[in-house]
């Protein structure tokens, strides 16, 4: 939840809406894929 106002992890949840919307079986799909996630919430982490 923390994330949720760091500029860039706000920047692709905006692109996965653009993507894919916002609502697609009640899950929300990022556009990178697993381990570019997991290197941005450890990125993410550090900073908090």
């Amino acid at each position: 939840m923390s994330f949720l106002k760091v500029p860039l992890f706000q920047q692709l949840l905006h692109k996965s809406a653009e993507e894919f919307g916002f609502y697609n079986n009640n899950r929300i799909i990022l556009p990178c894929d697993e381990s570019t996630f997991l290197d941005l919430s450890k990125l993410l982490s550090k900073r908090a």
